[in-house]
């Protein structure tokens, strides 16, 4: 470790050194002044691969596994990285130099202050990294909004003088070299990101950062980011950064959990305003938002952690009895939500609308999926895009009867069951609307089909499941004489099915996935009679 320090204060220095001699090339440029920082661009590369491999060396060592560890050696390599890449852009920059046919050009132009803010944040990288010191961390990395701001400001001026100027390519080898300046900006930001990262653990943007930081001051007091638990959840796929916040507390009795949300603003306000809807109807079903931040692109949510495990858990782990009393109390609460939310309007689901604009998606990462039209002895044998047509023509003549408030993301990893009071919550609530039963029923017969399990006595566990939900919601419908309510369960299944196999990778069961969707789009687009009379294949419900 303490080679690695010394070689990274090195590096610094060296780096300093280069960004400092470009500062005096500009006031008095010269060949010899270019060359000098170039001659240094060989010892910063050796720099950076002696320390990058002695932070492998640390990390493979025996007995240096524990994870704050390897993150401070996964952070100090990347920080090495990024100045060695701060060392080729100043070299660049230098170089501009020779470009100039006014040596004293550059002179008009305010780069001071650039070259002021890039030193300043590398003298507080050795510190920042070795003496643990968030404040410092933080520091270095608003040196990319300050570089992007002065070079703005620069930029603006020069446009304004390219026009008809007569010394148009000094202006631009200025541009050039100030761009080359700014970019250094955006190698600080990553320095100190992974400078954040070698010190709390946890690999965030800094905007996810100072969203966390307010989150967890929101969620009682000012406290000390890296005496917060905070544990990321991977593994999502809207983008979103989500983990789960511990705030710690003396009287363990006090400490709460939470969950952090940042991403995308429109979707987690929908989510939040969604969470509102879901409170009125039924208190304590899903959890309760403490904080909430706005931005232009951006939001940020704090969210109740709730007891319990998911569904999926329990189809994967817990008993048969357990996993009965949750399904029962799934049923309960959704019977009851449904008869609560229930408007008598009649409704489209456009189930393969939401297929077909997700097709393209699937076949890219499942080309060998593509059914494309032929003619096999006289007889047309349509394309799936074709068939698809075919079943959307026959959806838009399949309203529901009525609509309900649905989930939206219907998982099994989005319902929660605890055991202890017996209750069913629900999460991840940014897709709640008003819509046809149907959808949230499908999402959920598909979340528990397309689970990667193989195993024999699992699978039956999961595919029953399955079924006695299915048979539930079948009940549910007679009881309201919903006639076309099977017909419109196929085009859901057939949407789920197809789509979900862009999320697979195990190809075979990708495959499964589709062309059982593919399956019931025959059965559908060939049906003969009235849609009312329609029924689910019974053999779908099959380990």
């Amino acid at each position: 470790m303490k080679e690695i320090e010394t070689n990274l204060g090195f590096m610094l220095l060296e780096v300093k050194k280069q960004v400092q001699s470009a500062y005096e090339l500009l006031a008095q440029p010269s060949d010899r002044g270019i060359r000098k920082i170039e001659n240094r661009d060989d010892y910063l590369d050796n720099l950076k691969t002696v320390i990058q491999a002695a932070c492998y060396s640390q990390v493979r060592s025996e007995g240096t596994s524990e994870a704050l560890h390897t993150a401070r050696m996964q952070a100090i390599s990347t920080i090495a990285g990024n100045l060695e890449r701060i060392g080729d852009l100043t070299v660049n920059a230098a170089r501009q130099v020779a470009y100039f046919s006014d040596p004293g050009f550059i002179g008009r132009y305010d780069y001071h202050e650039i070259f002021r803010v890039i030193l300043e944040a590398l003298a507080q990288v050795h510190p920042a990294v070795f003496q643990r010191d968030l404040s410092l961390a933080f520091a270095i990395c608003q040196a990319e909004p300050r570089t992007d701001a002065l070079f703005v400001d620069q930029f603006e001026r020069i446009r304004k003088e390219l026009n008809g100027a007569k010394d148009a390519g000094d202006l631009l080898t200025t541009l050039f070299l100030l761009r080359y300046l700014e970019r250094i900006g955006d190698a600080l930001l990553n320095v100190g990101e992974a400078a954040i990262f070698s010190v709390t653990g946890h690999r965030m943007k800094i905007k996810q950062y100072d969203a966390l930081r307010d989150s967890v001051a929101a969620s009682g007091g000012e406290i000390p980011i890296t005496e917060v638990e905070f544990c990321s959840i991977w593994g999502t796929r809207s983008g979103a950064r989500i983990g789960k916040l511990q705030r710690p507390s003396q009287d363990p009795s006090c400490a709460r959990d939470f969950i952090f949300k940042r991403g995308n603003r429109d979707k987690l306000l929908q989510e939040s305003e969604n969470i509102r809807r879901w409170q009125a109807l039924r208190p304590g079903l899903v959890p309760e938002v403490f904080f909430q931040q706005e931005e232009q692109a951006d939001a940020t949510l704090l969210i109740e952690c709730l007891r319990g495990v998911t569904l999926e858990d329990l189809l994967l782990t817990a008993d048969l009895r357990l996993l009965q009393t949750a399904l029962a109390e799934l049923e309960r609460t959704a019977r009851e939500l449904w008869m609560t939310t229930m408007n008598a309007e009649p409704i489209n689901g456009r189930f393969i609308e939401q297929c077909q604009s997700r097709l393209g998606d699937v076949l890219l990462v499942h080309p060998e999926l593509r059914i494309d039209g032929c003619r096999v002895c006289g007889v047309a044998i349509p394309s799936l895009e074709a068939r698809l047509e075919h079943a959307r023509e026959i959806g838009r003549t399949l309203d529901a009867p009525f609509s309900v408030f649905i989930h939206g993301d219907f998982n099994t990893n989005n319902i929660l069951f605890d055991p202890e009071a017996g209750s069913i919550h629900y999460i991840d609530l940014h897709r709640s609307t008003d819509a046809d039963y149907v959808q949230d029923i499908s999402v959920f017969l598909v979340s528990n089909l397309r689970l990667p399990v193989f195993d024999y006595e699992r699978r039956t566990k999961i595919v029953a499941a399955a079924m006695e939900f299915h048979n539930f919601a079948v009940a549910f419908a007679a009881h309201l004489h919903d006639e076309t309510f099977q017909a419109r369960l196929c085009l859901g299944l057939i949407r789920s099915l197809i789509t979900s196999s862009r999320f697979e990778s195990n190809r075979p069961f990708a495959h499964k996935l589709a062309k059982t969707g593919v399956y019931l789009l025959d059965k559908i687009t060939t049906f003969q009679g009235n849609y009312a009379d329609f029924r689910i294949p019974a053999g779908l419900w099959q380990p």
